[in-house]
């Protein structure tokens, strides 16, 4: 049985965190049974993100390799180690692990299909992750979008959808998108689905690795609140970023 080959985008501004090449370092290899080729590509900031991560789309697709993994540099998985073979055989089309934001108001990454609909209502809302009855703790979880930080694509995905990390705006609201919900705004429109794995434990690296467990924190301490409808935290309103 033939194995995958992986291409590794690692697109970055100033540089690479440490604890993201050690990450890399110690839970990607090729010491495995899914995969035996990994290239590893790194690209300095361009004039803006856009072009900097379609131009490592460009390069993927040059290769023959099967998946293109996506990882910020500010980016580390803490366990477990075999992460990208989980991601692997969950076999979705974009999957990603469930992570939060460094800024307020920390939100997990990701935009579940409840909370897109209390969007389009004009309404935003604090989601709490663990309610195993919506989002399962132990197997992967449908959603509107997926999370950009750490992203595993198939092939078939960036070779179908046109010019996929170039920008596009919000048909409701006229706002630029992100990068990453411009790609999944086009796939999906292609029939392909967003997928999270909670089983893997990741995060942003700053002063600390900020992740999920710190937004449970927030929400049981009551540090975020809801406001008229919207999260709120020391008087501010929040505005959704879609």
């Amino acid at each position: 049985m033939s194995k995958y080959k992986i291409f590794l985008a690692i697109p970055y501004k100033y540089n690479t965190e440490p604890e993201t090449r050690d990450c890399i370092r110690d839970k990607i290899n090729i010491k495995n049974n899914t995969y035996d080729y990994v290239h590893i590509s790194e690209r300095r900031g361009s004039p803006n993100v856009y072009a900097q991560r379609h131009n490592t789309a460009v390069d993927f697709l040059a290769t023959d390799c099967d998946y293109y993994l996506y990882f910020d540099s500010d980016q580390t998985v803490i366990y477990p180690d075999n992460f990208l073979e989980m991601l692997i055989h969950d076999n979705k089309d974009i999957i990603s692990p469930l992570i939060v934001r460094t800024i307020f108001p920390f939100t997990p990454a990701c935009i579940s299909f409840e909370r897109q609909t209390c969007i389009e209502k004009g309404t935003d809302r604090i989601e709490d992750f663990r309610d195993k009855r919506i989002y399962p703790q132990d197997r992967p979880f449908k959603v509107y979008y997926s999370c950009g930080g750490i992203v595993l694509i198939k092939r078939e995905v960036l070779e179908k959808v046109d010019k996929p990390f170039l920008p596009i705006y919000n048909e409701r609201t006229g706002n630029l998108l992100s990068t990453e919900l411009g790609l999944y705004t086009k796939a999906k429109k292609l029939g392909y689905e967003c997928w999270i794995e909670p089983r893997i434990k990741a995060g942003h690296i700053g002063k600390f690795i900020f992740m999920i467990d710190d937004y449970y924190t927030l929400i049981d301490t009551k540090t975020l609140r809801i406001e008229n409808g919207r999260q709120v935290a020391g008087g501010e309103g929040v505005k959704d970023n879609v």
